[in-house]
């Protein structure tokens, strides 16, 4: 990847994480305890070498002396942009799968969700302690409490996220952005950054990007494209720019070189949106199928492969936006696993932009250990989620039972930016 920021830290800075569950019945008598270091996303390492703010972690807000942990900070208000630290909540899900450095999903079905400074009667949340946590110069900690009524059942993986006062929606941690007009597509190379506007794309090399949302001056070149409006969406793969004009039976695609003379390739129906899946090495589409938006999966040569139902989206988003190095998919906002021994798409959680409302769907790419938004087009952290434990064994709990989670976190000290 192409950026090159001044680096903030160390690069052997490490945040050491631990989780502890324990589960006990309402005698009081211990029923299971289970505890694990968290692995943290090499995503934030990458991020923080970068861009350092103190509200990433919350370690402002707080002195060096101070164990009063203010449940005011994780308020969602109309504009949350880093409004709250990617690592005070929780998410419980039953994914087992070991550790792998290139996820930035929340993986597995979620059996319950706990919220910085929220308490919660619901039978899928938990309730933050604040007598129990604490926030210091450079550690943390968070408890959460499950009553008898909550997170019944089984889960062997325990997130840290941005959580949202919604629960199941995951909030991108905004660190650097541009305010210009609200795009509908962008995507890049590492290298060559391409984003649309309502007759064509604008083309900049990426330091040239990360030198403007920085306070320079841009760089960049307009590219007019035929039979291209706000309804529009792009694709890049490998020096070549693909486009849906939108609702037409076919798309575009031409080099990046020359754009004067695309390629038409028509297809069987009405193609509302595109894009390259750069692990399957192929084009996933949103096309009216005998009436009904379909995800169609088609090769490189746009050979229709495979055909998934779509589950609800949220205010029916159908922008596409898909996981460089998971077999894993974003539409409109919405995570979906893509199971290819079942041909189905499993639900996970939405992932929303930093710098909207609760109901604002993602809709942008990847890019290394960055996420590019392009409701505002900035950087934001490239993974829904700052640490995972992987538990040793399932923690099953009952209705009997209560349930209280402890998650630290120590790191080096760090000269934060305000």
């Amino acid at each position: 990847m192409a950026v090159d920021l001044v680096s903030r830290v160390n690069p052997d800075f490490k945040v050491h994480g631990h989780v502890k569950v324990e589960v006990r019945n309402t005698d009081g008598s211990l029923a299971q305890c289970e505890e694990h270091d968290n692995y943290v996303s090499p995503f934030v390492y990458g991020a923080l070498r970068k861009v350092t703010n103190s509200r990433f972690m919350q370690l402002a807000h707080v002195s060096s002396t101070s164990t009063t942990v203010t449940t005011g900070l994780a308020g969602i208000t109309p504009s949350i942009y880093m409004s709250k630290g990617l690592n005070t909540g929780l998410t419980l899900t039953d994914y087992a799968g070991v550790a792998n450095e290139r996820e930035r999903v929340i993986h597995g079905n979620a059996l319950a969700y706990g919220g910085y400074g929220a308490s919660s009667s619901a039978d899928d949340n938990g309730s933050f302690n604040p007598a129990e946590s604490y926030q210091r110069a450079n550690s943390q900690r968070f408890v959460y409490d499950f009553a008898t009524t909550q997170a019944n059942g089984s889960f062997q993986s325990v997130y840290t996220t941005m959580q949202s006062s919604d629960f199941e929606y995951i909030y991108s941690a905004g660190l650097l952005y541009k305010n210009v007009d609200f795009s509908k597509g962008i995507v890049n190379d590492g290298k060559t950054l391409i984003y649309t506007h309502d007759s064509g794309v604008t083309v900049m090399a990426v330091d040239e990007f990360i030198n403007w949302i920085q306070g320079g001056t841009p760089v960049f070149t307009d590219h007019p494209l035929g039979e291209f409006s706000s309804n529009s969406r792009i694709a890049f793969r490998r020096g070549e720019l693909w486009w849906a004009p939108g609702y037409k039976s076919y798309v575009y695609h031409a080099p990046l070189s020359d754009l004067t003379n695309p390629t038409q390739v028509t297809t069987s129906n009405q193609v509302n949106s595109v894009c390259w899946h750069p692990k399957r090495d192929t084009f996933f589409t949103i096309e009216n199928v005998s009436g009904t938006w379909t995800l169609v999966e088609r090769s490189t040569g746009f050979a229709q492969l495979h055909t998934f139902t779509i589950p609800s989206t949220p205010s029916g988003n159908t922008n596409l936006t898909a996981l460089p190095e998971e077999d894993s998919i974003i539409i409109g906002g919405r995570v979906f696993d893509i199971d290819d021994n079942a041909n189905v798409l499993e639900s996970r959680q939405k992932w929303l932009g930093s710098y909207g409302t609760n109901y604002s769907s993602f809709h942008g790419c990847f890019m290394g250990d960055f996420l590019l938004d392009n409701y505002y087009l900035g950087l934001d952290l490239g993974t829904q989620y700052f640490s995972r434990a992987r538990l040793d064994n399932p923690v099953i709990k009952n209705s009997r039972q209560t349930m209280k989670i402890t998650y630290d976190f120590t790191m080096p000290p760090i000269e934060w930016d305000e």
